[in-house]
Parts: C-alpha cells; sequence; structure tokens
C-alpha cells in the first residue's frame, strides 16, 4: 500500500499574490505572521532550522523526495490549479519536477476546482483562503470580488485541459491505479458537465495510446458514474456528518473553534465507506488555519506525535481489509493551516519517524487478516441520499433566485450557447418553474419529457422521445439528483447537448 500525501506547491512568489495580498506574498507570509489567540494555543509553527523555502528552487523539491523516501511517504499529490479559459495559477513546482527528471519524487494531481474569492464576494461555493490579508482598494483588482473563475467551457475547453495534463500523464513518476493515472477532483458534484467532461477525456485518452484516467472524487457519499473512486479527506470529512455518521464536538475559544485531535482520529477509524464505491482514506496531521483565518478560524486541538502514530497504524489495518492501494496523508505541507508532515521546530522529525514506523509495521504483517471497515446500512445510506438531494435542490433554488433578484435569467445563458430550442426532462416542481421562466423568453419548449408522462398532451415519455422526433438544441435535466443515470439513457437516444439544470443555474 502506498502513502500518498497532499501537497501544496504555494511556496513561491507569483504575480497574482503579489497584486492580491501585498508584494511577496507566499504562504511563509501567513505562518510567519501567525500568532496565538488565546493561552495555550501553539503559535506560530517554525519549520525545522527556520527553513523557509522555495519550491521554485531544485534544491527544495530534491530536499523534500528524499525526505519522503527516508520515512516512507511513497507520493505526492499535488493541488492542481486550472480556471476558466485554461487559467493556471501556481504551477510552476509541477512543472519543474517534469523538466527536473533527475528528482524521484512519484506524484499525481488533484484538480482543486473552486472560484477564488474574497471574503466579501457575494459569490457561492468560493474559496477565499487570504481572509486575513484581506486589503482596502480590494475592489481595484476585481469589482465583483472574484479572483479567478471557475467554469468548465464545453468540449475545446475540456481538450485543452486533458492536453495540458498529458505530459505529466506520460510522466514515469506519475502514480496510477490498474495502469491508469490517478486524478483526484476536489469537488465532483460541482462540474455539471462532469459526464461529458470524462467521457470526452476518456476518448483523448485512447488517440494518444494512454490509459483512461483513474478518477477519484472527493468527500462524495455516493457513487458517481464515471467516477472510479471515492476519498474521504479529512478533516472536512470526519466533520461531515453525512460522510462520518455523526457530529464532532467543538467548542468556542476568543472567536475560534476548537476540535479535538482524539476524537477527529475516531472519526475517521469509525467512517464507514461510500456505498457502491471504492473508497480511499485519510489521516490528518493536525489544523489550524487560524495563520490564514484569524480569529474566525478552525483548529484541532491535543494533536501529539504518538496520537498521529496511533491513529495512522489504525488506519493502515482499516486500508489494508479494504483491499485499497492508497492511504492519504493530510498534508505534507499546508503549513498555513497547521497540517503538515514537514520537520518542525516543535516536534522535530516525531511525525515522518512515525510514518515510517507504521509503514514497516504493516510490512511485517503481510498476509495477516486484518478486520474490514464497516459499510453504511441500506436504510442509513437511503437516508443521506436523501438529506443530500433536499440540499442540492435547496442550494440549486437559492442560487436561482439570487440570480433573479440580480436581474439574471437563466435563457441567456441558453442561448449564449445556441440552445434556442431546447426539450425539458423532469415535470416536477424545478422543471415547472424552468418552464416558467422560459414562456417569457426567446427560448421555445419544444417538449417536456417525464418518466411518468400523462395521456394529456403535456408531457412525453422517455420511449416516446428520440433522435429525429424532435428538432432541439439541448435536453435540460431537472431530475439534477439523478443526472447521471438520465444523461445515459438521454445519450444513447438523441445526439444533441445534454444539459443538468445545475449546469445553467450555476453557470
Amino acid at each position: 500500500m502506498k502513502t500518498i500525501a497532499m501537497y501544496l506547491p504555494q511556496f513561491h512568489r507569483i504575480p497574482e499574490n503579489d497584486a492580491w495580498w501585498g508584494e511577496g506574498f507566499t504562504e511563509w507570509t501567513a505562518v510567519r505572521a501567525a500568532k496565538p489567540l488565546f493561552v495555550g494555543h501553539s503559535q506560530p509553527n517554525v519549520p525545522f532550522g527556520a527553513h523557509y523555502y522555495d519550491l521554485s528552487e531544485k534544491s527544495t523539491m530534491e530536499w523534500q523526495a528524499a525526505l519522503a523516501k527516508k520515512y516512507r511517504v511513497d507520493g505526492f499529490c499535488f493541488y492542481h490549479y486550472y480556471f476558466k479559459d485554461g487559467r493556471r495559477i501556481l504551477e510552476k513546482p509541477a512543472e519543474h519536477l517534469l523538466q527536473w527528471k533527475d528528482i524521484d519524487m512519484p506524484f499525481c494531481f488533484c484538480w482543486a476546482n473552486e472560484t477564488w474569492a474574497r471574503t466579501w464576494s457575494n459569490v457561492g461555493d468560493k474559496n477565499s483562503w487570504g481572509d486575513k490579508f484581506e486589503t482596502e482598494g480590494a475592489n481595484e483588482h476585481a469589482n465583483d470580488g472574484v479572483l479567478l473563475q471557475q467554469d468548465y467551457g464545453e468540449e475545446d475547453a475540456w481538450n485543452k485541459h486533458f492536453y495540458e495534463l498529458l505530459p505529466f500523464f506520460l510522466d514515469s513518476r506519475y502514480i496510477t491505479c490498474e495502469g491508469r493515472p490517478v486524478f483526484l477532483l476536489y469537488k465532483p458534484e460541482k462540474i455539471f458537465c462532469l459526464q461529458r467532461m470524462l467521457e470526452c477525456w476518456g476518448r483523448l485518452a485512447v488517440r494518444e495510446g494512454i490509459a483512461r484516467p483513474y478518477v477519484i472524487g472527493v468527500n462524495i457519499n455516493h457513487h458517481i458514474r464515471g467516477v472510479d473512486a471515492v476519498l474521504l479527506l479529512g478533516p472536512s470529512a470526519y466533520r461531515d456528518v453525512e460522510l462520518a455518521g455523526r457530529r464532532m464536538n467543538t467548542c468556542r475559544k476568543e472567536g475560534v473553534t476548537v476540535e479535538q485531535y482524539g476524537q477527529l482520529c475516531e472519526m475517521g477509524l469509525d467512517a464507514p465507506r461510500v456505498d457502491g464505491a471504492a473508497t480511499y482514506f485519510s489521516v490528518v496531521a493536525g489544523y489550524d488555519d487560524t495563520p490564514r483565518r484569524g480569529n474566525g478560524g478552525c483548529l484541532v486541538e491535543g494533536r501529539t506525535p504518538e496520537l498521529f502514530e496511533a491513529c495512522l497504524e489504525r488506519m493502515l489495518e482499516k486500508s489494508a481489509a479494504a483491499g485499497n492501494e492508497f492511504l492519504f496523508l493530510n498534508a505534507w505541507n499546508e503549513w498555513g493551516e497547521g497540517m503538515y508532515l514537514e520537520p518542525d521546530e516543535k516536534n522535530g522529525f516525531l511525525y515522518l519517524e512515525a510514518v515510517k514506523r507504521c509503514a514497516e509495521r504493516l510490512e511485517s504483517r503481510i498476509g495477516e487478516p486484518f478486520e474490514g471497515p464497516g459499510r453504511v446500512a441500506p436504510e442509513t445510506a437511503d437516508m443521506r441520499k436523501r438529506i443530500a438531494q433536499f440540499r442540492k435542490n435547496y442550494e440549486l433554488l437559492n442560487h436561482w433566485l439570487k440570480l433573479k433578484e440580480q436581474g439574471r435569467r437563466l435563457s441567456q445563458y441558453l442561448s449564449e450557447r445556441g440552445y434556442n430550442r431546447i426539450a425539458i426532462y423532469g415535470w416536477g416542481e424545478l422543471g415547472k418553474h424552468l418552464y416558467e421562466e422560459l414562456r417569457a423568453s426567446e427560448i421555445e419548449v419544444v417538449c417536456v419529457i417525464d418518466r411518468c408522462a400523462k395521456p394529456d398532451g403535456k408531457t412525453v415519455s422517455v420511449d416516446e422521445f428520440g433522435e429525429g422526433v424532435y428538432d432541439i438544441a439541448a435536453v435540460v435535466v431537472t431530475a439534477i439528483y439523478d443526472f447521471d443515470n438520465i444523461y445515459h439513457v438521454l445519450r444513447e437516444r438523441v445526439g444533441c447537448a445534454i444539459l443538468s439544470l445545475e449546469e445553467v443555474v450555476w453557470s
């Protein structure tokens, strides 16, 4: 089994950080500026030997690769930042690694598919990690608070992204599973064109003579078609009642949300596999995001090398029993979130030494039976699915109302893409709301498709709907939670675009 550590490529200077957060800003800026916010709060964290390294230097990555190899960290999962129109950021460490073939650093990618925005922006579902460093005059850089917009585009955009990734997939150090390049999606449920995008990538992989990517969805509670496995990535996975099965205990100290490391470990160890999906697990090295968030942050108290080692050993056993190829460590170098394995002044190399001992003990037990992780009971899995469905509907309706309040209409998205004649799939509340909004627009709703079509002339059944029967440019599916299955039924019948209502609303 391989241990893969999440890896933050933020420790080098870039023009965007200079503009957004101040001249010379890197992750170290936040780490150095951290202060204890209450009695017993251990800040700032200082790297061993005050080694505030620069990831643009080859010697830094040579040092990290040697350290990982010595202490049995088998590879790194680089966060991959790729935005609208192919805009990339923090890409240089991975690009340099591609050039520096002599550095023995196995790696893969996790696409952190979030919009970056200011904290005061009304953009939903954003990453605004620089809370403490907001400055006056921020409007000069982005009037709506958006720094980098996440948008997935259409097939040309998916092609471009695949070919940006291809040189890395072809590198002999790139981590594979079943001969396929491992690629993590941080928020797969937000990629509303996911089915079409993955099918496109599969075709391109065949064309280029490589295996299609092995896609792992992070922190989802159900299987998504086209996604090969799920990763429960703590601490967020173990705070999520739908994934962990219960809630973490928290308290507040000077405005900071405080959790206990021991309980976080237990939540991870007790977390069941996701029903219907291969499930990978993770161990958290610690957590304290107050260097980035200040008093509005969150931290985990009570972490020690001993507790970490005990948790890691049990999680390795749990993963071995599940037949997993990987265990993920969060993280190698998230210093701004207090989540790192790299040596520091307080604990030296103790966390890395714990990783090495656990790996060696697991190897010595090869062939022994391990107790497997539990599965979600069917009734519990069904309840979680219903909760997730209601949440999806609520979030979509809330965003849709915000668009209306801003005078924006869904017809604009459709007309810009030439979808002037459409069919609506699903005649429930969402379908009826969409129909009413489009009635007063230039978009013509040619027909409504529903599995429970009634002989009243208003709807047609799926069996009645097919290629050549209706002249349409797109089908908009309003049964959003079942979109994956509906998409695969419809694509056998029509050659037009098949969109989720989520894609229309959120884009």
